[in-house]
């Protein structure tokens, strides 16, 4: 390795050493790297017409072929790919602009998933096999459908229909530890979780899990608490199923029915002690589970309905 003379110092050892140990990891990175990118496949058209050829193969393989349309014509092939179902679980497929054709064929089923989103103009779409295949276009444009296999959703939803290389693919989790302590329940210490699933419809995820529990010290009760979210099972409209269990050790505080409730911690009568927090609280063992229905509205406000 060749340095310039101005930047040989004490450092260049260091710098070699680095450089060297990431030559060598130069193949695990690779591999790494090729498992997340094929993992949720994408190819993109381009602004002219083009052809899509999809073909279903054995043992899983789905093919895809990518043409220029030349008048009218199926003309130069300018992409070409096996994908195999140990090494992709979705194929996502972006007309762009201009007039496509999808073709989706082949008598072999796949575990593969295959969405194709026909962007601006008149689309074409042959679904002669519609195993796994998912279609997405404007509601308010031309389609023509040649067959119609497989599930189709025509409508004008601008996140799902747009193509973004920054759209989030991948899946993500975080657990958390939890420590605290407060008068009332003493030390409690607990774990949070959140579970964000993302996909191919929506500017945002698809559906999002939050758990928690926690352990209270002072009285050994314990609280379980979840919330899932799930979105756009009706149009702009989320559904989120709320759970809650406390165990018969969870204590609340209770002071009374109103303003005119005798605090006895400050207040005793006469010839009586004062009493502690202990005095007011409550055992209760609690089972919720409150289903609701979320309408997301403009600028991401939400108005949510539901029962208990």
């Amino acid at each position: 390795m060749y340095l310039p003379e101005e930047v040989r110092d004490e450092t260049i050892t260091i710098l070699k050493k680095k450089l060297q140990g990431r030559r060598e990891s130069l193949q695990t990175i690779a591999d790494s790297y090729f498992k997340i990118v094929n993992k949720y496949a994408t190819i993109r058209g381009t602004d002219k017409d083009d052809y899509f050829e999809i073909e279903r193969l054995p043992n899983g393989i789905t093919s895809v072929k990518v043409f220029r349309i030349i008048k009218g014509e199926k003309g130069t092939l300018f992409f070409e790919r096996l994908y195999k179902p140990n090494e992709t679980k979705e194929i996502w497929i972006f007309g762009l602009d201009d007039d496509d054709y999808f073709e989706v064929k082949g008598i072999a089923s796949s575990k593969i998933r295959l969405r194709l989103s026909g962007g601006q103009n008149v689309d074409t779409y042959n679904i002669v096999n519609g195993s796994k295949t998912d279609v997405y276009d404007y509601k308010s444009k031309t389609s023509k459908i040649e067959s119609k296999k497989g599930t189709f959703q025509f409508r004008d939803y601008y996140f799902t229909n747009i193509y973004d290389y920054k759209k989030i693919k991948y899946n993500s989790r975080a657990i958390v530890p939890e420590i605290g302590f407060n008068p009332d329940d003493g030390f409690k210490f607990g774990v949070g979780g959140l579970f964000l699933r993302n996909g191919f419809e929506g500017e945002n995820f698809v559906s999002k899990h939050k758990l928690s529990a926690f352990f209270f010290f002072a009285t050994n009760g314990f609280d379980l608490d979840y919330f899932g979210e799930f979105a756009d099972v009706f149009k702009n409209v989320n559904l989120g199923i709320h759970s809650n269990f406390t165990s018969p050790n969870y204590t609340i505080n209770f002071f009374g029915y109103g303003n005119s409730t005798v605090d006895l911690s400050v207040d005793p009568n006469p010839g009586e002690e004062e009493k502690d927090l202990d005095y007011n609280r409550v055992r209760k063992s609690s089972f919720l589970i409150s289903p609701l229905l979320i309408r997301i509205g403009e600028y991401s406000s939400k108005l949510s309905f539901g029962v208990n």
